[in-house]
């Protein structure tokens, strides 16, 4: 079996994981994924896979070694074979400072991988200039890992790089392909209606927004396009593709421009990239991988994120098509 680490918020690492199994052929039937999102089913992900959740409680400081043993478990009843760590090299909180020690302990063979994207340099300082502290404890153990591959989903900073070349001899450039999703995914508009023929019944010229959340987020992008808008002297139709229900604002707001506002939850979203006029979102690594054929109809707006460096890979995106 294969363990496959996706934590953290919105649909992000579950939309990645998904991708990374495409590209690397990897039978997902054979695939324990863990994770905290309460996005963990289909249409973000294949009936077929297993999951395995991590109640949000665990990823607190007091209940690490919980959450540690929790995991020693699912690596010895499940026959692992290899674990694959997305976006964050010893887990989010640090919670695989063990794994070292615990494989040569128990004698398991199990290979590890490492799926590498921008990292806000503030986890290496707060993970890593204390691994001496932690591997000069009475207990003599190492919190370092070494990777048996560590692949490189995007240009890294110069602190990610070289962490990763520290604790890897194998280091691969994997471009993520994005799997098809077969059956059109829609469940419904959030005002009630059934949508699944929307492909079908776009209007033209139609404006879109994508970005899971959170909603305050999204009434920023909805701000940012309705001001280009008015600057145009444009009254677009626009559809918002998120995770979360609509807000009263928003309600009022769609009131307000006659209905010409379409808030959905259609999955996958880069189904409807090449017909929109515009297209507005954040800069996370998703978004900003599947966009890339669209570029000049995108409108971009980095938000801040604790350990995600949106302003880096947006920096870096301006730079390329230029």
């Amino acid at each position: 079996m294969v363990l496959y680490y996706a934590m953290g918020g919105g649909l992000g690492h579950l939309t990645r994981a998904g991708a990374v199994w495409n590209t690397l052929k990897i039978n997902l039937h054979k695939i324990l994924l863990l994770t905290a999102s309460t996005h963990a089913h289909e249409p973000y992900i294949p009936a077929n896979v297993r999951v395995l959740h991590v109640e949000a409680r665990m990823q607190e400081k007091e209940n690490r070694e919980e959450y540690e043993n929790f995991l020693k478990n699912i690596l010895l009843e499940n026959n692992i074979s290899a674990i694959y760590l997305d976006a964050f090299p010893l887990g989010i909180i640090k919670e695989w400072c063990f794994l070292a020690d615990f494989l040569k302990e128990n004698k398991l063979n199990i290979k590890i991988y490492y799926l590498a994207r921008l990292l806000n340099d503030n986890y290496f300082d707060n993970y890593f200039d204390n691994i001496e502290k932690f591997n000069n404890t009475s207990e003599k153990k190492s919190a370092n890992i070494f990777y048996d591959t560590v692949f490189l989903l995007e240009n890294l900073t110069s602190k990610n790089l070289a962490y990763i070349q520290k604790y890897t001899k194998n280091i691969e450039n994997l471009t993520l392909n994005y799997p098809k999703i077969v059956k059109n995914q829609l469940n419904t508009d959030f005002f009630g209606n059934l949508s699944t023929d929307l492909l079908e019944n776009l209007p033209k010229n139609y404006w879109l927004i994508v970005h899971s959340e959170p909603l305050k987020e999204i009434e920023i992008l909805l701000d940012f396009a309705t001001k280009i808008a008015h600057k145009e002297g444009l009254e677009p139709f626009i559809i918002i593709i998120c995770a979360v229900e609509i807000s009263q604002k928003m309600q009022d707001l769609r009131e307000k421009n006659n209905k010409n506002i379409l808030w959905t939850n259609y999955y996958p979203a880069s189904d409807l990239f090449e017909k929109a006029q515009k297209i507005f979102s954040a800069a996370g690594f998703n978004i900003m991988q599947q966009i890339l054929p669209y570029y000049r109809k995108h409108y971009l707006m980095p938000f801040q994120r604790k350990l995600d460096l949106q302003e880096e890979r947006a920096k870096q995106y301006i730079e390329i098509h230029k």
